[in-house]
């Protein structure tokens, strides 16, 4: 189901500096900059080796802006590889027993459809599956 580490998110208040620090401090490959309106941010995204690495500023209100508020920048998600999102969705929901989805249903990532774990006590991460359209 889970093909490997799709990508690495980070959550920053200064996307310009982060995008700085990545790609001439740490000299990683530079893959361009998006934004998702729905969400309410800017993505700069890195390519390090096989996975990627995003940096997200919340450029307004909503669910990532509250958690930069409360949490600080950094680490935000971890993004599994998956062939098939809507099988590995209901894989979790039919069988899974300490983890359940918060997605029931595929949602736009950047170039790619994304669906989010629910947090829970013993991980305390930020989860999801990612499968590239």
């Amino acid at each position: 189901m889970i093909k490997g580490v799709h990508h690495i998110a980070f959550v920053v208040n200064d996307l310009e500096k982060g995008i700085e620090i990545f790609k001439n401090d740490l000299e990683l490959i530079f893959q361009g900059k998006s934004t998702l309106e729905y969400r309410g941010v800017k993505v700069g995204v890195f390519k390090a080796g096989e996975v990627l690495l995003e940096l997200i500023y919340p450029y307004k209100s909503g669910p990532v802006k509250k958690y930069l508020k409360e949490n600080g920048p950094g680490f935000f998600h971890l993004a599994f590889d998956v062939n098939d999102i809507d099988n590995a969705i209901d894989h979790i929901i039919d069988r899974a027993i300490s983890i359940k989805m918060k997605d029931k249903e595929a949602r736009e990532g950047l170039d790619w459809k994304v669906a989010s774990f629910e947090k829970n006590d013993v991980l305390n991460i930020i989860m999801q599956f990612a499968e590239n359209k």
